[in-house]
C-alpha cells in the first residue's frame, strides 16, 4: 500500500523536534476521503491536512486557494502523536506539529506528527480560528461584520462571544456548533476531562461555591462525576461556564464519599421490586412453553397444648345447655335475603376503576382519545391521502377489516369489550417498552419509553425533503396518561378508527405531562395529524387541553426545545398551529402559534401567518409563559 513519507530533503529534516503551529484544513476519518490510498488507506485514519499559520498570516487568501490535492502533493500531512489516546481536531483548529523518526527507519526518513489542538478559546466544544481577513474587513466575499462581532477585544487579546447564532467557521462535514455547550466551572484542585458535546469526567471534591454536592461533608472529601451531556435548558451564552446538574443532565453517575445530593429528584419512587428474590430460569423457552406449576400444600394447623387438653376433657352439663340454646336461636333466626344475582358487566370504563376508588381523578381522565371539537381530528385524513400512502380502502373504509388484518381486528374486538383487557397486553399499568402496535393494513407503530428530549433528539433519523410544515397540536384528552395509551386509542378506539382509519397515530412527537417525550414516527413517515397537511407535515403534540389550556412548565420547556431543533433541522419549514390549517373551527393547540414563534425569535420566513379559524389576538394569554417555560 503506497504511503507518502518525508525524505532527506524535507524542510523539516533540519528542524526535527521544532514545534510549528499549523491550521487544520481537513481530517481523515474514513475511507471515503479523497485520494485516501495515496496517503496510506486505513493506516491514514486521524491524519490531518494543514497549512502553516505563518503562511496564512503572510497571505490570508492562501487558505481559500489550496485544495486537498495540493496539500497532499506538498506532503502537508501529520499523524496523531499518541497511539492510545486520540483527540481528533476539527477544521480550523490550530495544532502543533513536529518531525521525528518515522515508519521507514531503515532509510532514516522522518515523519510529521501533531499534538492535540491548542486551547485558543479556552473551550471544550471547539477552538477553531477564523481567517484573519474575515474580521479585519479585507476579504469582501465573507460576512465580515457578523464574524467581527463574534469577537470582543480585551487587554488579553480577542475573546469569542458568539451571539448571532453562528460563528461562520466551517468545522467539518457534519459537525455543527452548539452555542449552548458550556465549559465546566472548575474548583480548586479539580482534574476535569471534557468532551466536545457536554460530556465530562470531574475528579473533584467538596468545595465552597455554586455546586450541588457540597452541602455536607468536609472540604476536600473526594467525588467523581461522570456526565453524559448537559441540560438542554441552558442559554446560548456558551462562553459562560456551568456545573453538573443531576436532575437536568441527560444521564450521570455520581461517585460520592461523604456528599449528599439534596436536590436530587428520583425518576421513580416505585420500590416494589426492592429486596425481591430473582427467579433464575435455566431455559427461558421451556419456561414459556411448559411453566412449572408448584403444588399447593395446605399448612398444618398449629394447635396449642392447652387446647388439646381442653378438647379431651368431658363437657359439663352447663356447657351442653349453652350450646343447645345457641343452635336453637340460629334455627329460629330469619334468613338474610340473598343478593340479586348480577352478571358481571365488562364496563368500557373498567380501565379507570382504580381512579374511581382512589378519588384522585377529574373528568378529562375519562376522555377516550381526542375531543374532535378541539383537536380537529373528526376526519384527520382523506381517503385519497390513505390511498397515496398505500392503504387498501376498497373494502369499506376506516372501520372495515382488510384481509391480513387479523391482529388489528382481534384487538378491536377486545377494545370494544374492555380497554383494560387490551392494554394489559402491553403491560398496563407498568407499560412494556418498546410497545409494538399492529395497525390496520399491516402498519406497525413502535412506541419507546418516554425520555428527556436531549436523549430523544440523538436518534431522530434522516430528514425528509417532503416536509414543509411543522404543526403543533394538543391531544384534547387526558393529561394523566402516557403516549402509548393515547396511540392505542387512536389505532383501536372508535373515534380514532373513524378519524384516522386505524393504521397509525396522528403525531410524530408527543410530550407528556412531566416533560418527557416520545418520537412515535421518524420524519419521513406520514402521520395522520391534519387532512391536507399529512405527507407535508411534521406533527408535534403536547398531551392535554381537553377542557382548557393546562400545559405544564415541563411540557412548555420540552415543546420549545423540540421546536427549536426542528427549525434548525429544516431551514425552510413553516411553523403553525393546527387551528391555522384545520378544515373547520378548532382550538387546537389552545394557543396562538405565530405569536409564540415570534417570542422565540423565529424568522418570519419560518412562520405560517395564515389564520383560518383563530382570530389574531385569541390565545395570547399564555404565549409568554410557554416561550419562557414558566406556566403558573
Amino acid at each position: 500500500m503506497p504511503t507518502v513519507k518525508s525524505n532527506q530533503n524535507s524542510n523539516y529534516n533540519n528542524r526535527i523536534g521544532q514545534l510549528i503551529p499549523v491550521k487544520v484544513v481537513d481530517v481523515v476519518l474514513d475511507m471515503s476521503f479523497p485520494d485516501i490510498e495515496k496517503i496510506g488507506g486505513w493506516d491514514a485514519l486521524g491524519t490531518v491536512l494543514y497549512i502553516k499559520v505563518s503562511d496564512i498570516v503572510n497571505d490570508p487568501e492562501i487558505e481559500y486557494k489550496r485544495n486537498l490535492k495540493t496539500l497532499i502533493s506538498a506532503n502537508n500531512l501529520a499523524r496523531p502523536l499518541f497511539s492510545n489516546t486520540k483527540y481528533y481536531p476539527l477544521k480550523g483548529e490550530i495544532i502543533l506539529i513536529f518531525s521525528t523518526t518515522g515508519r521507514d527507519i531503515i532509510k532514516d526518513t522522518s515523519e510529521t506528527y501533531y499534538f492535540p489542538n491548542i486551547n485558543i478559546w479556552n473551550h471544550p466544544h471547539h477552538n477553531a480560528l477564523p481567517n484573519p481577513d474575515t474580521y479585519n474587513g479585507a476579504y469582501p466575499k465573507n460576512n465580515n461584520d457578523k464574524t467581527k462581532n463574534d469577537y470582543v477585544k480585551s487587554s488579553g487579546g480577542l475573546v469569542r462571544q458568539v451571539q448571532d447564532g453562528d460563528s461562520e467557521i466551517p468545522l467539518g462535514s457534519y459537525f455543527e456548533e452548539q452555542l449552548n455547550t458550556k465549559p465546566l466551572l472548575p474548583f480548586e484542585g479539580d482534574h476535569i476531562i471534557e468532551g466536545r458535546f457536554g460530556n465530562s469526567i470531574r475528579f473533584g471534591a467538596t468545595a465552597p461555591g455554586p455546586n450541588d454536592w457540597s452541602t455536607s461533608g468536609q472540604t476536600g472529601d473526594p467525588i467523581t462525576i461522570i456526565r453524559n451531556g448537559q441540560s438542554d435548558e441552558l442559554d446560548d451564552r456558551g462562553w459562560e461556564p456551568t456545573t453538573e446538574d443531576v436532575n437536568r443532565d441527560p444521564s450521570s453517575i455520581y461517585l460520592t464519599s461523604t456528599q449528599k445530593l439534596d436536590k436530587f429528584v428520583p425518576a421513580s419512587l416505585n420500590w416494589q421490586s426492592w429486596g425481591a428474590k430473582p427467579t433464575v430460569v435455566e431455559d427461558p423457552l421451556e419456561a414459556l412453553v411448559s411453566p412449572t406449576i408448584e403444588e399447593y400444600t395446605e399448612p398444618e394447623p398449629v394447635v396449642a397444648e392447652e387446647d388439646i387438653i381442653s378438647a379431651l376433657e368431658p363437657e359439663t352439663e352447663e356447657e351442653i345447655q349453652k350450646e343447645e340454646e345457641i343452635i336453637e336461636a340460629e334455627d329460629n333466626a330469619t334468613p338474610a335475603p340473598e343478593p340479586e344475582s348480577k352478571e358481571e358487566e365488562q364496563d368500557e370504563l373498567s380501565l379507570y376503576d382504580e381512579l374511581i376508588d382512589s378519588g384522585d381523578y377529574d373528568e378529562e381522565d375519562f376522555e377516550e382519545g381526542e375531543n374532535p371539537a378541539i383537536s380537529g381530528q373528526d376526519i384527520a385524513v382523506s381517503e385519497q391521502e390513505r390511498v397515496e400512502e398505500g392503504e387498501n380502502t376498497s373494502v369499506g373504509g376506516g372501520t372495515s377489516e382488510t384481509p391480513g388484518d387479523g391482529d388489528w381486528s382481534s384487538n378491536r374486538v377486545i377494545h370494544k369489550r374492555s380497554k383494560k383487557e387490551l392494554y394489559e397486553k402491553w403491560g398496563y399499568p407498568n407499560w412494556n417498552y418498546p410497545a409494538t402496535i399492529p395497525g390496520k393494513g399491516g402498519t406497525m407503530t413502535t412506541v419507546n419509553a418516554p425520555a428527556a428530549w436531549s436523549t430523544v433528539k440523538q436518534n431522530l433519523g434522516p430528514t425528509s425533503s417532503k416536509k414543509k410544515y411543522l404543526v403543533i397540536h394538543c391531544t384534547a384528552g387526558s393529561q394523566n396518561i402516557e403516549p402509548v395509551e393515547s396511540i392505542l386509542g387512536m389505532i383501536y378506539g372508535e373515534h380514532g378508527v373513524k378519524s384516522l382509519g386505524g393504521s397509525r397515530g396522528g403525531y410524530h412527537i408527543m410530550v407528556q405531562k412531566d416533560g418527557k417525550c416520545v418520537q412515535v414516527y421518524k420524519d419521513d413517515f406520514t402521520a395522520y395529524g391534519a387532512s391536507g397537511y399529512n405527507s407535508s407535515g411534521i406533527h408535534l403534540n403536547w398531551m392535554g387541553g381537553a377542557a382548557s389550556f393546562n400545559m405544564t412548565s415541563a411540557q412548555a420547556k420540552t415543546l420549545t426545545a423540540v421546536v427549536k431543533t426542528y427549525i434548525e433541522r429544516y431551514p425552510t419549514i413553516k411553523l403553525c398551529g393546527h387551528n391555522q390549517i384545520a378544515k373547520s373551527s378548532k382550538s387546537c393547540p389552545r394557543f396562538f402559534v405565530p405569536a409564540y414563534a415570534k417570542k422565540l425569535g423565529i424568522q418570519n420566513s419560518q412562520i405560517l401567518s395564515t389564520v383560518k379559524y383563530m382570530k389574531e389576538g385569541e390565545g395570547y394569554a399564555q404565549v409568554d409563559n410557554i416561550a419562557n417555560g414558566n406556566i403558573a
